[in-house]
């Protein structure tokens, strides 16, 4: 859009643009960047409900570039996890657990939490990624539900042993790399351990 309205104005085959004619012309055809659009999610939620109906799999980043190519809305990513947060937990949550199997290269044997609508995305998705990886899974669900509250008291076990007993493993699994003992290229080992 914009260039095509800069060619209207200036033959491009011919003559360069600066960064501030760029601007001023920007400015004279009413264009506003991101920041100027001052978008939240109360302005964005019509635009993301039609556009859900039509890609109902997009994450923020594709929402951020639907946004802008088919709505003509230039919103900051953080204003579309906002609006996930706000209107759609469950995706945002399952976002997070998707960029964490992302950054770490593999994924859990199982996943547990407490009985939530928050987190069927994780345990629907988890539990699909483990089938894809081990058929003999197929039928199976690869998650823990924790009824009445029961993952209250490992949740605490765990935030203790995390600061506790962590450092002092972690200088074991660091002798071990060192010493042979233990490969961290190793899947299993890694996800052992």
């Amino acid at each position: 859009m914009i260039v095509q309205n800069l060619q209207k104005l200036i033959d491009t085959s011919r003559y360069g643009i600066g960064i501030t004619k760029f601007k001023e012309i920007r400015n004279a055809m009413g264009l506003q960047r991101t920041w100027q659009q001052n978008h939240s999610i109360k302005t964005i939620r019509d635009a993301m409900v039609d556009l859900r109906e039509a890609y109902p799999n997009a994450g923020a980043w594709e929402m951020v570039s639907l946004l802008f190519h088919e709505k003509d809305m230039s919103v900051s990513r953080n204003v579309v996890i906002s609006y996930f947060a706000a209107f759609e937990v469950e995706l945002l949550i399952l976002t997070y657990y998707l960029d964490t199997i992302e950054k770490l290269g593999h994924i859990p044997m199982i996943t547990q939490s407490n009985l939530g609508s928050e987190n069927y995305g994780i345990t629907n998705a988890h539990t699909m990624l483990c089938q894809m990886y081990d058929a003999s899974l197929q039928g199976t669900l690869q998650h823990r539900w924790m009824r009445t509250k029961k993952n209250v008291m490992p949740e605490i076990a765990w935030s203790q042993l995390h600061h506790r007993f962590t450092p002092g493993y972690e200088s074991l699994l660091d002798k071990g790399v060192e010493s042979g003992w233990y490969n961290s290229d190793n899947v299993l080992q890694v996800m052992v351990f």
